[in-house]
């Protein structure tokens, strides 16, 4: 999810700004320690969110990406526009290992963050509903392209590579 604002400075250019905040989490299993005792072999200790001896670890991954740049459109219908950007971007990154997540002080959680400044271009497709004679509409856009950041350093978790396609869907309001 996220939030994009833009103002037009000419008939077909605009400076845009967002923020958007992307999360992903697991929880790694760890089979074979020996060091689990009897709690290995129950199936309802692991259903019920159990861990035994450091036998499972919660893994997250949390971004946020700050952006501003330019955008270029090209007017086909008033309802239909193809467009370009090009942005500066800032994305903080955050790691988390945990063995138990149930717990918010866990002395044994490992949290590590880092700042990327990077760059993205974009190709995109704006879709425009005009109402009360143009004066707003109702707007969809959706954009591909690529970024590229450089390494997030977390310190003795490694490098964190911020590059990639870049696929974004959104749905607001134009005045």
């Amino acid at each position: 999810y996220g939030v994009r604002l833009g103002f037009a400075v000419h008939d077909r250019v605009a400076v845009i700004g967002g923020w958007h905040h992307g999360a992903q989490g697991t929880r790694v299993e760890m089979p074979g320690y020996e060091g689990g005792g009897d709690d290995w072999d129950d199936d309802d200790y692991y259903e019920e969110g159990g861990t035994s001896d450091g036998s499972a670890l919660g893994v997250a991954y949390y971004n946020d990406t700050f952006s501003l740049g330019a955008k270029a459109d090209l007017p086909v219908a008033t309802w239909f526009r193809p467009y370009a950007t090009v942005q500066g971007l800032g994305i903080r990154s955050l790691v988390r290992l945990d063995d138990d997540t149930s717990v918010d002080d866990n002395p044994n959680q490992i949290e590590r963050g880092a700042f990327s400044p990077g760059v993205a271009a974009t190709g995109g497709l704006d879709f425009r509903v005009p109402f009360n004679h143009g004066a707003w509409a109702l707007a969809s856009y959706l954009e591909l392209g690529y970024q590229l950041a450089t390494p997030a350093k977390l310190d003795e978790l490694g490098d964190l590579t911020n590059r990639g396609l870049l696929f974004r869907w959104g749905l607001g309001a134009r005045f």
